[in-house]
């Protein structure tokens, strides 16, 4: 795969690129984001995402109390196959979210007698989730059903917006294989780093307010699980009519 997006590469280039053994090799940003998209919808995905935010040190000390430091959540997609939809599932602390053919049921590990549905128009978008979810910057289900894979796209989260990519080099050397990306935004620069082998994202950080706060995100590869165990058995449960209602 990697050759073949240096061969692409190469016909935009004015003279031809270095030899794939070369350390590092600059690649046209659209084209390498493409490869990027074709990876992501090619299979399942099971990745543990980590949500850093990190306070700048010369904040004031009467300015509002930051956001938390960290979150982690889990995600899992399942692309259809053989007559079965598209599945997906969320773990976000205590919550669960299953998604699948438009529906969408919540469920949490706390309250064991409630859920909440809230069904949607396939495929599901990260606009889907922001009807029933505050905004995550879940970039795997981004780029698998919200962005195209001809230009690579200016928001990639909702905490990453409006950027400007200027650059996109692969990275051979031992221990680092990985593709870089690097762009800017109005706040500052932005940086997407992608597996090299696997073309799964590793990270994504940048400054996100004019305050100085940056959000990182990191992309971790788990153990796989079976998309029939996603789905919550609902027998005993019963359906209330918003999300604050779970834990009632």
């Amino acid at each position: 795969m990697l050759l073949s997006l240096l061969l692409l590469s190469a016909l935009l280039q004015p003279t031809p690129p270095p030899r794939l053994s070369t350390p590092t090799t600059s690649l046209e940003p659209a084209i390498a984001w493409s490869e990027v998209v074709s990876a992501y919808r090619a299979g399942p995905i099971h990745e543990r995402l980590a949500v850093i935010v990190k306070t700048p040190a010369d904040r004031p000390a009467h300015a509002p109390a930051p956001p938390p430091p960290r979150a982690d959540f889990i995600f899992r997609s399942s692309p259809a196959a053989e007559g079965q939809p598209a599945a997906f599932a969320l773990e976000l602390g205590s919550l669960r979210l299953y998604a699948s053919a438009g529906f969408l049921v919540i469920t949490d590990t706390t309250a064991p007698t409630t859920f909440f549905r809230c069904d949607y128009d396939p495929p599901l978008t990260l606009a889907h989730l922001s009807d029933c979810l505050p905004p995550l910057p879940i970039l795997p289900l981004a780029i698998i059903n919200d962005l195209g894979p001809n230009v690579i796209p200016r928001d990639l989260t909702p905490y990453h917006r409006a950027v400007t990519w200027r650059s996109a080099t692969a990275d051979e050397r031992p221990g680092r294989r990985y593709v870089d990306f690097q762009g800017d935004n109005p706040d500052g620069p932005v940086e997407l780093v992608v597996d090299l082998q696997t073309l799964r994202v590793r990270s994504l950080k940048g400054r996100v307010l004019p305050e100085g706060f940056s959000v990182e995100l990191l992309c971790t590869p788990i153990d796989p699980t079976a998309p029939l165990t996603w789905s919550p058995n609902l027998d005993t449960r019963r359906l209330v009519a918003t999300l604050a209602e779970l834990r009632d």
